[in-house]
Parts: C-alpha cells; sequence; structure tokens
C-alpha cells in the first residue's frame, strides 16, 4: 500500500482530515484538494474559480482546503492562523471568501474583521493565534505540503494529479471531465474504478502531524 506522499503513475497520494475545510459529499468519486496561502496573490486569482466550483455544488466532486503559510512572511503566518482558528471555531468559507475577495495582500486588521464575520469571538481569535496547538498544526500543515511536493501557493491535487497554480476555469472542468470519463471508461470494460480515497486519503482515524 501507498504511504501519504507516495507517488504512482503521476498521482501523488494526499491525505485529508476530518476536519479539513471542504464542500461536497464526503464520499465524492472526484476529490479536488487545494493548498493555499490566503494571503498572496496567485491564490486570489484562483479565488474566483474556486468560488465557482464550490457554487456550483456538484454531487460528484468534493473541494477540500489545505491553509498553508509562508513562514518568511509574518501575515501569511497570521493570515493561515486564523483560517485553521476559523475553520475550529465559525464558518471557514466566509473567512475565506472575505480574505481572498480583495486586490491587495490583507494586514492584521483585514484578517482580524475576516475573523469576526466568519463569527470567530475576538477572544477567541487572540487567544488561539499564539496557542501552542495553531502553531504545531500549522507547522504540520507546512511539513505535509512539502512532504507531497507543493512549491507555491495554489497547488491543486485532482484526485493525486498536481495542478499548479491559478488557472482559468476551463482548466479545470476539462481536467474534471477527464478523470471522470476515465473512471466510466473503467466501468464499461467492466473494470474497478480507483476509489478517491485511494489517492486522496480520507484519515478517519484521530488527528495526527501527518494528517493535516
Amino acid at each position: 500500500m501507498l504511504g501519504p506522499g507516495s507517488s504512482k503513475g503521476g498521482r501523488t497520494r494526499v491525505l485529508v482530515a476530518p476536519d479539513d475545510p471542504s464542500a461536497g459529499p464526503p464520499l465524492a468519486p472526484l476529490v479536488l484538494v487545494e493548498f493555499v496561502d490566503l494571503s498572496v496573490a496567485p491564490s486570489r486569482a484562483a479565488w474566483p474559480v474556486v468560488a465557482e466550483l464550490r457554487a456550483r455544488a456538484r454531487t460528484d466532486l468534493r473541494l477540500v482546503v489545505k491553509p498553508i503559510a509562508d513562514p518568511a512572511r509574518p501575515i501569511s503566518d497570521y493570515t493561515a492562523r486564523a483560517a485553521l482558528i476559523a475553520a475550529a471555531h465559525g464558518d471557514f468559507w466566509r473567512f475565506h471568501d472575505c480574505v481572498l475577495d480583495r486586490s491587495t495582500d490583507p494586514g492584521e486588521v483585514e484578517v482580524e474583521a475576516c475573523a469576526a464575520l466568519a463569527g470567530v469571538a475576538a477572544t477567541t481569535l487572540r487567544a488561539e493565534l499564539t496557542a501552542t496547538a495553531t502553531a504545531a498544526r500549522l507547522d504540520a500543515a507546512r511539513g505535509y505540503a512539502n512532504a507531497v511536493g507543493v512549491e507555491g501557493s495554489p497547488t491543486f491535487f485532482l484526485d493525486g494529479y498536481p495542478i499548479r497554480g491559478a488557472h482559468p476555469l476551463a482548466r479545470f472542468e476539462r481536467a474534471l471531465a477527464l478523470e471522470a470519463e476515465a473512471n466510466a471508461e473503467l466501468r464499461d470494460h467492466g473494470q474497478p474504478v480507483p476509489d478517491a480515497a485511494i489517492w486522496v486519503h480520507r484519515m478517519r482515524a484521530a488527528r495526527s502531524p501527518q494528517s493535516l
């Protein structure tokens, strides 16, 4: 069995933890995972496509987001920590959209306003931003992103196939269609269809550093 971060046939096994922010059916046959630094321009460029895919509410697609940070940029670290807090204590998607729906990099004031919009109490945000557990989760997320070959933000994996950077919606629609067609062809020939869980492993056990 391939372990986390292993590759085969151009695919990389990517772990999805139970509390990773996601939209779409949990057992959808197609899984698109995005590793994203919410504080940078390329992520803002990709945001309209991610928002459109989420808005379409496809029954065959699950969209998963993994916030990451650049340790050399304090605002990147601050934004990623706030995203993890919003996922645990508020509405992650409202925070996600608020931070990305802008023309410039956010500052701490904007990040805090987005957290408030997402329903995170100011006292909770302040306490969790400096919590050891938050720092540990972010460090684990950074290490795992490196392990699966993430070199920049955003980086997507569609059933384990990497799509690096921001691209037009048509690029994702084509990739989704090709993956669905490949699965349909296998079914038509009586062959087993690889479950997306083989490549995007859905963690059911307790959280561990590797599951971030």
